[in-house]
């Protein structure tokens, strides 16, 4: 399984990172990550070049990123996918997963454009720069004998 987090924060603090709260470890604890006490209570977790930060762009901590690239996770900024899809989709067919799993934080979208809960993060996706993988985008199979996770195409 992939996972695709849909947010602006990385949520993956280590309980020495500026970013406090169990909520702000999630991914850490998923990739097997920061605070122990946690972990020994998870029936599992993944490894880190299964999980894709999507939509990142705010990193609440100067830290994250090196510990980021450390942990081997891979980043989508809103930029990165402004005109194509075709990064995340070649990243998620190179893991060859058969199922996805997708968090989905509404901070990820630009307040510039809408607000859609307690936080107001500026410069996330928005309909009006056309994100790539927007909810009007489909995704179909590209012709072959036996479609893969790879073998996708987002229009």
């Amino acid at each position: 399984m992939a996972i695709l987090w849909v947010d602006s924060h990385p949520d993956m603090g280590t309980g020495e990172t500026a970013y406090p709260g169990f909520h702000a470890m999630v991914v850490s604890a998923l990739t097997g990550h920061g605070d122990q006490e946690l972990l020994q209570i998870l029936p599992a977790t993944t490894t880190a070049d299964r999980v894709a930060l999507v939509g990142m762009h705010d990193w609440t901590d100067p830290m994250l990123p090196a510990i980021a690239d450390q942990w081997g996770l891979r980043v989508f900024s809103p930029d990165t996918l402004r005109s194509s899809s075709a990064p995340l989709l070649d990243w998620l067919g190179d893991t060859g997963a058969t199922k996805v799993a997708i968090h989905f934080d509404v901070d990820t979208i630009d307040a510039d454009e809408v607000q859609l809960g307690l936080g107001a993060d500026l410069g996330g996706s928005a309909l009006r720069k056309r994100a790539a993988w927007s909810p009007t985008s489909t995704v179909r199979p590209r012709s072959s004998p036996s479609p893969s996770p790879s073998s996708y195409l987002v229009r």
